[in-house]
């Protein structure tokens, strides 16, 4: 058999060098189109923390990058305004078209991209320390917000700058490094208010937002972190400070911590808790404050702080204290149509200004020398929760009433003949002056708006006027106490044009005891928190020789809001008190096991008083109708007073805008 050989074609061979060339210039092509591509993965200038590419493809929206064998690499995007960005590298030169027309001010349009690619990256990846938290977070945390290219001593930083939702102006200084081509966040200052947080109040703020747990010990992270209000001094700082401190945690969870000292406040020592927080905005705010166990109203406790950290910490005490002359000599003084600015240069030399701090809230004391005779003379106004009230004043080194001590200055501001000098003020409108006691309130955080809705809901047949003579807004109708009708007379002054005050109140034509004043407000605004030294009225009132609080003891007494009247009660023996508008006090009823032995009241707490037993005196004949009712005097460091009254037509008022 014949074997033939048979030559392959060489057309084979010419498939093998096509695949060849193919794969050949497809590494070259690859070759060029990276060549190409990592022309842009440079830096431009003096923007060092992204490249050209990263700043084009993180700043601008849906990104399109052409790299072309032959010719520079270009990068098409848009912003959210709709405008088209084309971007191309020439060798070193970067050229960059806005809307197919060339930008002569390729750097601050540069700029601007590099800025917006910052603030996508870090809105898109959180800080490092919270890599696994929501990246959203941070944008969550504003209400309202911008941001900032900012170069410092040679670092570049991306500032987040806006409000919270407590208003607070806050800044984040975000630095973005590459470690290992990831990109890597870290905060490296926040400022709020104008104050840099300590690095332990950036660590819980940060943690805040991230929804992390605080990593930090709590005790010590609120020791560091500042108040609000009081970014002189830290907390640690000031209330460390404070006789017996002691700090310890209340609630780990709620991220809460309790500190306990004594004070002297007044000339007493008394003991202060105070609880510390940190809210979901990451600051440290004071959630309750009590001294001697009993809470303080909410509205007062900045009062308490300002004086401790006045005593303990640092205030801007004079900028406070100028800020609060300027309020003071704005306003119209009271009983005249001059401002205090006028009132004071007309009569007064060597005008002199000075603030303290006290627990009931800040004094300003004006001091001067009244020209007409050169007698010493001051003022003394109070500022207490957003409102302005005149307290006190002297006259040559003696105390006097406010209301004396403006009398005397409004006549030396007279002319010879005894009119008043004319002025520029305008005549006051009768129904503005009404609008303004109407549409204020004298008891803040109260069910109520404002006055006349509260005291509208109190009386019958209300009617408000304006008494020209006395300056006053007059609220007249009828209303309840101790279960019967009285007819009330409310009289309204208001204090710097725009606060008003309650100064007096009137029942049945007679001036009524500031303690059942008190009361009556706090039934009118249904608040609670005030009204209660209607008991110690009555604790502090002598029944024969000893006070009702010798006789009964100190614990067991009540308001009872529905009958207005004060209430002991120690289970077995029940007595009710009620207190006449005049501060006459009453035993109103008295049962003891259940009965009632109201018509032997006298005798059983005379029985006590002389350290007797009920028991002696249950089932003796019922007592001359004379006992009933006795005279209301108050026993007060050993002494006899009569009970308090708001005096007369010149006393400072009770109410402001609390």
């Amino acid at each position: 058999m014949r074997r033939y050989k048979v030559k392959k074609p060489k057309r084979y061979l010419l498939g093998v060098l096509v695949i060849v060339a193919i794969v050949a210039l497809t590494l070259i092509l690859l070759i060029a189109y990276n060549s190409s591509r990592t022309k842009l993965d440079i830096y431009y200038k003096d923007f060092s923390i992204l490249t050209i590419r990263e700043t084009l493809e993180n700043g601008l929206l849906n990104p399109t990058s052409q790299f072309k064998i032959f010719g520079s690499p270009v990068i098409i995007g848009t912003d959210d305004m709709g405008n088209t960005y084309s971007a191309t590298l020439s060798g070193e030169q970067l050229d960059i078209k806005l809307n197919g027309k060339s930008v002569q001010d390729i750097d601050t349009l540069y700029q601007d991209i590099y800025t917006r690619a910052l603030y996508n990256i870090i809105t898109k990846i959180p800080p490092s320390d919270f890599s696994t938290q929501d990246p959203k977070a941070m944008k969550n945390y504003f209400v309202e917000h911008t941001y900032y290219y900012i170069r410092e001593n040679g670092n570049e930083y991306l500032m987040l700058k806006g409000k919270n939702s407590g208003n607070d102006t806050v800044e984040f200084w975000f630095a973005v490094r590459k470690v290992n081509g990831n990109f890597r966040i870290t905060v490296e200052k926040i400022m709020m208010n104008g104050r840099i947080l300590t690095s332990t109040e950036s660590k819980v703020l940060l943690s805040k937002i991230y929804k992390k747990s605080v990593d930090t010990d709590l005790i010590t992270a609120i020791k560091n972190s500042y108040l609000k209000d009081f970014t002189l001094s830290s907390i640690g700082d000031t209330f460390d400070k404070l006789s017996n401190a002691r700090w310890n945690v209340k609630d780990e969870n709620q991220n809460a911590v309790e500190f306990n000292a004594t004070e002297v406040i007044d000339g007493q020592e008394v003991a202060l808790t105070i609880g510390f927080k940190i809210d979901e905005l990451g600051q440290t705010v004071v959630t309750y404050l009590l001294v001697n166990g009993k809470e303080v109203e909410s509205t007062s406790i900045n009062n308490y702080l300002k004086y401790l950290y006045s005593k303990y910490g640092q205030l801007n005490s004079q900028e406070e204290l100028q800020s609060l002359i300027e309020k003071i000599s704005k306003s119209r003084a009271p009983n005249s149509s001059k401002t205090f600015e006028q009132l004071f240069s007309e009569t007064l030399s060597d005008l002199q200004w000075s603030i303290s701090y006290r627990v009931k809230g800040t004094e300003v004391k004006a001091t001067g020398i009244l020209k007409e005779d050169n007698t010493p003379l001051s003022l003394t106004f109070l500022f207490s929760n957003n409102s302005i009230y005149l307290v006190s004043g002297s006259i040559g080194g003696n105390e006097e009433k406010a209301a004396v001590v403006l009398d005397k200055l409004n006549k030396a501001a007279s002319t010879p003949e005894g009119t008043s000098q004319q002025t520029e003020t305008p005549e006051l409108d009768p129904e503005k002056v009404i609008a303004v006691v109407q549409n204020g309130t004298i008891i803040k955080s109260a069910t109520y708006a404002d006055n006349k809705s509260a005291f509208e809901a109190f009386l019958k047949s209300p009617k408000w006027s304006y008494d020209p003579d006395l300056d006053r807004v007059i609220l007249t109708g009828t209303g309840k106490y101790l279960s019967k009708q009285w007819d009330f007379k409310f009289v309204f002054e208001i204090f710097f044009n725009k606060e008003p005050v309650l100064e007096y109140v009137y029942m049945n034509g007679d001036k009524v005891i500031d303690e059942v004043v008190d009361y009556i407000v706090s039934q009118i605004f249904n608040v609670d928190t005030i009204g209660a030294n209607l008991i110690e009225l009555v604790k502090n009132t002598i029944f024969y020789k000893d006070t009702y609080e010798e006789i009964l003891g100190p614990t067991g007494w009540t308001l009872d809001r529905t009958s207005d009247g004060v209430v002991f009660s120690n289970k077995k023996l029940i007595v009710r008190f009620s207190v006449n508008p005049t501060g006459t006090i009453k035993v109103s009823e008295l049962t003891y096991m259940g009965k009632d032995y109201t018509n032997q009241s006298f005798d059983i707490l005379k029985a006590l008083e002389d350290g007797g037993t009920i028991e002696s005196v249950v089932g003796k004949e019922q007592p001359s109708e004379q006992t009933e009712e006795q005279p209301a005097q108050q026993k007060v460091n050993g002494a006899t007073q009569q009970p308090t009254t708001t005096g007369s037509e010149n006393s400072i008022p009770q109410y402001g805008q609390f």
